[in-house]
């Protein structure tokens, strides 16, 4: 599934899902499968892959922590796992 303006070029495998402006897998990377691309310029470059923004629109990071707000329950290669979550 590809969403945004040129979205997914390169996609030659099955099952990814770019999500973004200008994401893509990445040339001379080969098939690429099973793999999520979120945010501009998000670039995969092997199968299974998991990519969350990128260099030219980084995530954001906390440099410090704060008290635990609570958790981000998910599932990560069938395991569930809690993400703590804290107050800036």
């Amino acid at each position: 599934m590809n969403l945004g303006f040129l979205s997914g070029s390169g996609n030659n495998g099955d099952y990814n899902v770019f999500l973004g402006a200008e994401n893509y897998v990445q040339p001379g990377s080969g098939t690429v499968s099973n793999s999520i691309a979120l945010g501009y310029k998000a670039i995969v470059s092997t199968s299974s892959q998991f990519v969350l923004g990128s260099t030219y629109s980084p995530i954001g990071t906390a440099s410090t922590i704060g008290a635990t707000y609570g958790y981000l329950n998910i599932t990560l290669n069938n395991v569930d796992l809690k993400i703590p979550l804290y107050l800036p």
